[in-house]
């Protein structure tokens, strides 16, 4: 009797007792948090997505206005992804930043076990093509229009109708006219008179050749000097296709000599030494002793550290230099992608050092 009591008030009070509340706060801050965060991730992927899309894009533009084709645009943003570049545009306009990536690329050729010698040399090349357009691109806008801008003791050539051409100096670069003076000794009387119209041709360094026609103004202090007038219609020609920098290499050389029946031949048993004095991918300068006039054609051998160099080249001038020695302008018309890829490594700094 007791224990039903005892059940029966339990049973009263379990009735009367109210249910406390959940409180779903926490849970539902933390779901919104998740979202949020979800939300943000998303918006961060998109955005990057957006971005990936017109820096590619705009990497696209770059490369067409710097006359890369397709083929050179994707490798050279393959290269360029693949070092993590933070910004890839810039390689357009950074020469240091372009020469490590390219550099890089160059280094793990010259180090890949599954491309035979050709095949190196093939990618190599492109390499090298792609900076060659890129820094010619670059260089577009750094052209003169007048006369006022050439550096004194710029080497031109002066041409005279009916007799020739001839080098000389810009002695001075004065507001009203230019003080020129011929350059050969051979030259002991006037040749030039006041208001004689000459053309005048130049290399500017780093930039390209110009020709300009003007007239003499006056006779200067020497036999060889002259006043000229300035110009302001400068006409660019186009500009050297390979880099050509100084260098002081030994190299040896052979003629070539044309037998009967009009085959070429290399006179492997008369070689000469010569110093090479600058070079580029498509031509160079050498001094020499002393050179047969006649010859035309010569092949050229020498070494870029441990390489070597071979082409065949077409003598376009000879310089008579002091004490009698020659200087050599040399044109390429055959060499092998392995060599000119040599020769540009060297140029550009490529050369990797541990190879």
């Amino acid at each position: 009797m007791e224990f039903s009591n005892k059940f029966l008030e339990m049973m009263r009070q379990k009735g009367t007792t109210k249910l406390q509340p959940i409180d779903y706060t926490g849970a539902i801050i933390v779901l919104l948090l998740v979202v949020i965060a979800v939300l943000i991730l998303v918006s961060i992927y998109y955005v990057r997505k957006k971005y990936n899309f017109l820096e590619h894009k705009n990497f696209n533009t770059l490369a067409k206005s710097s006359n890369l084709n397709i083929d050179e645009t994707r490798i050279l943003f393959n290269l360029i992804n693949k070092n993590r570049i933070k910004y890839p545009l810039t390689c357009f306009t950074n020469a240091k930043l372009l020469d490590d990536v390219l550099k890089k690329g160059i280094k793990e050729i010259h180090l890949s076990r599954n491309l035979n010698s050709s095949q190196k040399n093939e990618k190599i090349d492109e390499l090298i093509d792609i900076k060659m357009k890129i820094e010619s691109n670059s260089k577009k806008n750094i052209g003169i229009k007048s006369t006022h801008l050439i550096s004194e003791n710029q080497k031109i050539i002066v041409f005279i109708r009916g007799k020739g051409y001839f080098y000389a100096t810009v002695k001075n670069n004065l507001k009203d006219f230019l003080i020129i003076e011929f350059i050969s000794d051979m030259i002991n009387k006037r040749i030039l008179n006041k208001d004689e119209f000459v053309k005048i041709y130049f290399w500017r360094n780093e930039d390209a050749g110009y020709i300009f026609e003007t007239k003499i103004l006056e006779s200067g202090q020497t036999i060889k000097s002259y006043l000229v007038r300035h110009s302001d219609q400068l006409i660019r020609s186009q500009s050297r296709k390979y880099k050509r920098i100084p260098v002081n290499f030994t190299g040896v050389i052979f003629p070539i000599s044309k037998n009967a029946k009009n085959e070429y031949k290399v006179a492997q048993d008369q070689p000469e030494q010569c110093t090479i004095a600058d070079l580029s991918a498509g031509g160079m300068k050498f001094i020499i002793d002393n050179i047969d006039q006649n010859i035309k054609l010569l092949k050229v051998e020498f070494n870029i550290n441990t390489k070597k160099v071979n082409l065949v080249g077409k003598i376009i001038r000879i310089n008579n230099k002091q004490n009698n020695v020659k200087e050599v302008i040399l044109i390429f018309i055959k060499i092998s992608m392995e060599s000119r890829n040599i020769i540009n490594e060297y140029i550009y700094n490529y050369l990797p050092s541990n190879i």
